[in-house]
């Protein structure tokens, strides 16, 4: 289009700002947040308890259709070939942090234990270990 054809205070049409949906999360990680919360609504920290809210209002990861399998929400128990036992909790990026033993399955232990089923055996950078428990706390 030539210039010819604009207004010098035309800049076009307004450019729109959308924020972004608040991420979902895991009920490992509501109960964390209520916590949370409780702890800043006790310590009158309204910015903190508006930022926790808008959180809350994200809604819960539902439970998968098949309970066998390893998905976001669950609580993996893996044990190496000494018998020593570990517990991954896969969890939605944002309460990687929030949410003790918590992995996304976006990194590289997450990615080995969703899908996973009890006996399973896993690749894991650690060494092999064997898929022994699935809960969904």
């Amino acid at each position: 289009m030539s210039k010819a054809f604009t207004r010098e205070d035309d800049a076009g049409p307004e450019p729109v700002h959308a924020s972004a949906p608040p991420a979902p999360h895991t009920r490992m990680g509501r109960a964390r947040l209520l916590d949370r919360l409780a702890q800043a609504n006790v310590a009158r920290d309204a910015a903190q308890a508006a930022d926790l809210e808008g959180r809350l209002a994200a809604g819960v990861v539902a439970a998968p259709d098949d309970p066998s399998v390893a998905s976001l929400g669950a609580e993996v128990t893996l044990r190496d070939a000494r018998g020593r036992k570990r517990v991954v909790r896969l969890v939605t990026p944002g309460e990687v942090g929030l949410v003790p033993h918590g992995a996304s399955p976006a990194s590289p232990i997450g990615a080995a234990v969703a899908g996973a089923r009890v006996g399973d055996a896993l690749d894991l950078a650690s060494g092999e270990v064997t898929v022994v428990a699935i809960a969904w706390p």
